[in-house]
């Protein structure tokens, strides 16, 4: 686990909730309060983000690269996190 607190920012939550509610409200499965699930690197950059039906809450899921990985961006999950979320300036 990260030694700080990791954040995301509101914008950048908000700019993924958004993305995928799109796709949701094409594919007609769109309900609210919509959810998300992200995967974050400690720094708090989004390495990716999915949202399906019947989520209940967001989910933030803590990465790291994977050092065995055959792939150059293939990361292994750490824990699923609470982050802070921060208010953009």
């Amino acid at each position: 686990m990260p030694k700080t607190p990791v954040t995301i920012s509101r914008t950048s939550l908000e700019k993924h909730r958004s993305l995928w509610a799109g796709v949701a409200k094409e594919n007609g499965w769109y309900v609210e309060p919509f959810f998300v699930q992200i995967w974050l690197f400690a720094d708090g950059v989004v390495q990716d983000s999915v949202s399906f039906r019947d989520m209940e809450q967001d989910i933030f899921v803590l990465v790291e690269p994977d050092p065995d990985a055959e792939y150059e961006n293939d990361i292994r999950e750490i824990a699923v996190i609470e982050p802070t979320i921060i208010e953009d300036c």
